[in-house]
């Protein structure tokens, strides 16, 4: 249900909203947070300044296919001079020009504010003496998504690291997410290299070119040209040469792979580019691991029971 006022009983048996009501107020909420803030850059862990809720915008309209308004917001993202692209082993620091939004840090020390609420890059390798621990723990990396790197992109040499120290029989797969290097919570003894703090980010400035490319190649008049210099842009960085991509189709395809390797273990990215391009069917459905109990009815989550037993005007997801 959408709520949006403060009446109990509206409210408490409150049947579902329409996805098109829920992503118009998201919309109407965004675009009047943007007249309401100012441009100027404050602390990069509080949504105060336009270009936050205008780069949350940009994704929104991604979402929904509503290309042009994509670009457009996009583009007020990247044309406003206030973020640039970082090298790429940089782009995780504290200080790091590509941040748009932080969620938070990785845990460093107790004078730290929003100290408790460490991202989910606290499992991160290595780590001290306790590298065999978090590797059990902490995902590894896809076979699959191993293999979509091209050959010298430096986001694999910077990015990843082989970890293996608990002598495993496959230690040419035990690949894990190296975005984040430093961790002194389960090991106080690691020491963080000074101008080498890092945090979570939220939405950086490479995702914001990757939306406008995708959005460049999709609208009804595409503009690949724009596209491919978009995505050029963010391959470039990695030391990649540009797209071979001409079609709409495969700069698409391009665009998606890059996004793939870009912004892999943030934010759940890749869940949400399958559901919203329609291929979540086609690509779990051949993961031999998932296959067996991966169902169509799965790219919608169910609601949790309790809050039907609470409110009978809810009805459940199908399959569940």
């Amino acid at each position: 249900p959408l709520i949006l006022t403060t009446d109990v009983e509206e409210n408490k048996l409150k049947g579902r909203t329409t996805k098109a009501e829920i992503y118009n107020q998201i919309e109407t909420d965004l675009k009047k947070a943007i007249t309401l803030l100012p441009p100027t850059i404050g602390a990069r862990y509080y949504i105060n300044n336009k270009y936050i809720p205008e780069a949350i915008l940009a994704n929104v309209y991604l979402t929904q296919g509503k290309w042009s308004e994509a670009e457009t917001s996009a583009t007020n993202v990247i044309e406003s001079g206030k973020f640039q692209l970082a090298n790429v082993a940089d782009v995780f620091l504290q200080n790091s020009p590509e941040t748009i939004m932080a969620t938070g840090y990785t845990y460093y020390t107790d004078e730290k504010i929003l100290k408790s609420a460490y991202p989910g890059a606290f499992l991160i390798l290595p780590s001290g003496a306790l590298k065999v621990y978090l590797e059990n723990m902490g995902p590894s990396l896809s076979e699959s998504l191993l293999n979509s790197f091209e050959s010298g992109d430096m986001r694999k040499a910077n990015w990843t690291i082989a970890s293996n120290a608990g002598g495993y029989s496959n230690p040419l797969n035990r690949v894990f997410s190296y975005k984040y290097k430093y961790e002194t919570m389960f090991d106080p003894a690691v020491v963080i290299p000074v101008g080498r703090e890092e945090d979570q980010k939220f939405m950086r400035l490479a995702e914001l070119y990757l939306i406008r490319a995708e959005a460049r190649a999709s609208k009804t008049t595409p503009d690949l040209i724009g596209a491919a210099s978009d995505l050029n842009i963010i391959r470039n960085r990695a030391g990649l040469t540009n797209t071979t991509a001409k079609t709409k189709t495969d700069l698409i395809e391009a665009i998606i792979k890059e996004r793939r390797v870009e912004l892999f273990f943030e934010s759940f990215t890749r869940w949400f580019d399958l559901i919203r391009t329609n291929k979540a069917d086609a690509v779990y459905g051949a993961i031999p691991y998932k296959a067996a109990n991966w169902k169509p009815h799965m790219k919608l989550f169910p609601i949790p029971v309790a809050e039907i037993n609470y409110n009978p005007n809810l009805k459940q997801n199908p399959g569940y």
